[in-house]
């Protein structure tokens, strides 16, 4: 029996994993875990949990850990998983469906019912994380942010470990803009970075830095190794990036953010800013509270295109920033072009799925028509 070993083990039950009983339950996942000589982590809930699940697995790394990502990846090389390996999978989808027992650590980030997936409903993901929760070995890292996470983990009959940008009752937390986790084997708190120094800027990711944090450390991560990841990590094409600047223009790519909870998080990191907004596509359903609620705040123009143009366009009909109905995407970035100003941020943050799911990714889109209308742009961290 192989343990899990952990920074934060006074805190956590410790994390063991070894040969379980094949069962006759069916299942990608529920495979992996009966099979698996390596403890198998899982990342769940909304916030973005690729982006938890990517910055762990960077972390794992830096500390010259072994770590396959992916449920694919991993039972395609189920005999060479050795138990000082890590595997991250997220847990989503079908998956969630049918939760799998037998987790060495759960990392959920979020109940947000404005970031779910548009066949999801909001009780059928609460059920699951509950479910899913019950069933791990190990521990469960949460974020303690969300009261409804917290709730659906106390129904669960889990006592989890805490990230929280705003307490320090926490096993990690903001001081300021600093980054600290706990170490209660030493007693002291460690600090790990600034937010200023991370290409990841805003409140937006600071929880998931928090949380892969947290849990790479209980993986077995080392502060140094975190440290050096968070102020190393890229964070990849149209997660929030600066794609162009031109006569004092910022063009952003915000491409990933296809919920509306998700383009919420994303505006308030531009309060600033004088901003464009460009958003639109196939709304799927979930509420547009928040995003009314930041977009009246924070832009000042909203460029918008596509099948939800008509419905994010009545939504804020009482009132706020001035509204331009475009027939597509390509119609409102030459809008942008003509309409903005020295000192404006132009912001792609769709809030909605592609009208056509078989065209590239709408942040690729942006970009080839951003490209079209001028020199390569230098791509930067928004």
């Amino acid at each position: 029996m192989s343990q899990l070993l952990s920074p934060f083990s006074s805190l956590v039950r410790p994390l063991t994993v070894g040969p379980r009983p094949i069962t006759a339950a069916g299942g990608a996942l529920k495979r992996l875990l009966a099979h698996s000589q390596a403890p198998v982590i899982g990342i769940a809930g909304t916030g973005h949990p690729d982006l938890t699940m990517d910055l762990m697995s960077a972390m794992l790394r830096a500390c010259g850990i072994r770590t396959t990502v992916g449920l694919g990846p991993a039972l395609g090389q189920l005999d060479s998983l050795r138990a000082e390996d890590r595997v991250l999978v997220e847990v989503s989808g079908g998956l969630l469906r049918s939760p799998a027992r037998g987790l060495a650590m759960l990392v959920l980030g979020g109940f947000a019912a404005d970031e779910l997936a548009p066949d999801q409903a909001p009780w059928e993901l609460g059920d699951a994380l509950t479910r899913l929760a019950a069933g791990v070995d190990g521990c469960v890292v949460v974020n303690a942010d969300d009261a409804r996470l917290l709730a659906l983990v106390a129904q669960a009959g889990v006592d989890p470990v805490r990230a929280s940008s705003v307490g320090r009752s926490a096993d990690a937390f903001l001081r300021g803009s600093e980054l600290i986790i706990v170490d209660p084997q030493l007693g002291v708190e460690r600090r790990l970075c600034r937010t200023d120094q991370v290409p990841l800027g805003g409140p937006a990711f600071q929880m998931n830095m928090l949380l892969a944090a947290c849990s790479a450390a209980i993986a077995g991560a080392n502060v140094e190794g975190i440290r050096a990841t968070l102020g190393a990590y890229e964070p990849g094409l149209d997660r929030l990036q600066r794609v162009a600047t031109r006569q004092r223009v910022r063009w952003v790519s915000d491409g990933l953010a296809t919920r509306p909870g998700q383009a919420a998080g994303t505006l308030r990191q531009f309060a600033s800013d004088r901003v464009i907004l460009i958003a639109g596509g196939q709304h799927g359903g979930q509420p547009l509270d928040r995003w009314r609620e930041a977009v009246r705040r924070h832009a000042d123009t909203v460029l918008l295109f596509g099948t939800a143009g008509a419905l994010l366009a009545d939504s804020l009909k009482d009132g706020g920033p001035l509204i331009v109905r475009c027939a597509d995407l390509d119609d409102a970035v030459a809008t942008a072009h003509n309409l903005a100003q020295p000192g404006n941020t132009v912001l792609f943050s769709p809030g909605c799925e592609p009208d056509d799911l078989l065209a590239p990714p709408p942040g690729e889109s942006f970009r080839r028509l951003l490209l079209a209308t001028g020199p390569h742009p230098r791509q930067e961290a928004a």
